[in-house]
């Protein structure tokens, strides 16, 4: 299903133009990136299927059990269950570092691509969530060994919470109370961007100089 972008990717060439925010060449976003988040969802679904197999296949044979007030986990359930679970977790971390560059492209604003809100609140909380979720990947791992099941969690609790707060809120708060009371002089720079490579896409400014015929 990803092949056009697979083709795109192997067969990649620079533009020669770099984005003002990240300075990377543009290339990058028209072929390395959409392949990089197609790559990382085909490899995340692969490791939660096996996750939710390995968890039926061990309630089945026993290695998983339940006792009152507690539940029992073999130790080489522990090890698959826990290594599955920080794989999938250092996953999401490098897709949500994925997601800061993917908001250069993105419509759902005032303009196509980052805004004042973007560069200010979401990238930065995109790169802490990142963090929080390699972090608790590690927790997961130190698990399979100690087979102490309460750090992780409270890891995956604070991740979702983080995620609602500094993912969501925190952009939410800045964009109604700080720029939505002076959008224009905020979002002029970002305006100026989107202006400025819409013109270059289009070729806009060659033709401004080139006599009509």
């Amino acid at each position: 299903a990803q092949w056009q972008n697979a083709l795109l990717f192997f067969n990649a060439s620079p533009t020669g133009t770099t984005d003002p925010q990240f300075g990377k060449d543009i290339s990058f976003y028209l072929f390395d990136l959409p392949f990089y988040q197609g790559l990382i969802g085909f490899l995340s679904a692969v490791v939660i299927l096996s996750f939710i197999v390995s968890t039926l296949t061990h309630l089945v044979y026993g290695s998983i059990s339940f006792a009152p007030r507690e539940v029992r986990i073999a130790k080489g359930a522990r090890i698959q269950l826990a290594i599955t679970a920080a794989v999938y977790l250092a996953l999401q971390g490098v897709s949500i570092y994925f997601d800061q560059f993917a908001t250069m492209n993105d419509p759902a604003g005032l303009i196509t691509g980052a805004s004042y809100t973007t560069v200010n609140a979401t990238i930065p909380a995109l790169q802490i969530l990142a963090i929080i979720a390699g972090f608790v990947a590690l927790l997961f791992i130190v698990t399979a060994f100690t087979g102490r099941w309460r750090l992780p969690v409270i890891g995956v609790a604070l991740l979702l919470v983080s995620a609602l707060v500094i993912g969501l809120g925190y952009p939410f708060v800045m964009q109604k109370f700080i720029v939505d009371p002076s959008e224009r002089s905020l979002e002029q720079p970002y305006i100026e961007r989107n202006i400025d490579f819409t013109r270059s896409a289009y070729n806009v400014n060659e033709l401004k100089s080139t006599p009509y015929k």
